[in-house]
């Protein structure tokens, strides 16, 4: 057993065993911890482990454990790995073996679980552009009568808060469904949509000015698909690289790098194939659609 898993599990044991273990975050500092019975927590040991600088006990069954920059998001994404602090704990194992594992079968619950939390933000954007499309179609003149000029505006600004930025939206759930940093999943996120990726394509020749939408790279190419692939990627290379890091370093150098490779990888593979498969879905759902079969209309 590795010798950071050692100290993870001296601190799972100190906690009162993976069972009691509720939830576990961390801040910059600190591993954050919901217990289900205090009781069963031992407090004089974990404050005597070596890795812990303080504990901090000020609600019930919530436990602060100082245990510095780089080590605490360390120490949270093992005890996640270990499905302890989420669900289905049952004994200790040694983390260096527990590894995420993509299976084609839990796909839709990866989705599920990345876009159910955006269906309020989904809706309530949906209905106020559908309120605002209304509006003008029902008064043309709108932008003439001040009270309907300003209630338009309105009702598109919060439509745009959300429906311009899912990507980002996305790509921070994403993150925090793989367990990579979430701010940095929205970045990458955000990456895809930028006015700065057409000007990146347009340098590397991969731009058509005529017909920006075929082009190889664009703003928006693959979509949300490709978002979702680009942080599970993140999140493979910051598991990777964040042991490899001095914990001192770990909160700044590990997300930047993180970041830097997989945004190479992203912007010049995945978003162009993941536009070509999205478009080619498309295709085959349009020419599905527009069938001069009704029956294969009716199905589709």
């Amino acid at each position: 057993m590795s010798d950071d898993g050692s100290k993870i599990n001296e601190i799972i044991k100190a906690l009162g065993g993976p069972d009691n273990i509720l939830s576990v975050t961390n801040c910059m500092t600190r591993l954050r911890v919901t217990v289900k019975n205090e009781k069963s927590v031992d407090e004089k040991t974990l404050e005597k482990l070596d890795d812990v600088l303080g504990l901090v006990h000020d609600r019930k069954d919530n436990y602060e454990i100082v245990v510095g920059p780089g080590r605490c998001k360390k120490y949270a994404d093992t005890l996640k790995s270990m499905h302890i602090g989420t669900s289905g704990a049952s004994e200790l194992r040694d983390p260096s073996k527990d590894e995420k594992r993509f299976r084609p079968k839990e796909l839709l619950k990866v989705i599920g679980d990345i876009f159910v939390p955006l269906i309020p933000g989904v809706m309530t954007a949906g209905l106020c552009a559908g309120f605002a499309a209304i509006e003008k179609q029902l008064c043309p003149g709108y932008a003439d009568i001040t009270a309907l000029n300003i209630l338009y505006n309105f009702l598109t600004l919060i439509s745009g808060s959300f429906m311009t930025y899912i990507m980002a939206w996305a790509g921070y759930r994403a993150a925090e469904r793989f367990g990579a940093t979430p701010i940095i999943g929205g970045m990458l996120g955000m990456i895809t949509s930028m006015d700065g990726i057409n000007q990146l394509a347009s340098a590397l020749g991969l731009y058509n000015e005529d017909a920006p939408l075929s082009s190889v790279l664009c703003a928006g190419k693959g979509g949300v698909l490709a978002v979702i692939i680009g942080v599970y990627i993140l999140s493979l290379i910051e598991k990777k690289l964040r042991p490899k890091i001095p914990d001192s370093l770990n909160m700044i150098l590990t997300p930047f790098l993180s970041l830097i490779i997989c945004a190479l990888m992203y912007i010049g593979i995945i978003m162009p194939v993941f536009g070509f498969i999205s478009t080619g879905i498309a295709n085959v759902i349009g020419a599905l659609c527009f069938s001069k079969s009704l029956l294969v209309r009716a199905l589709t």
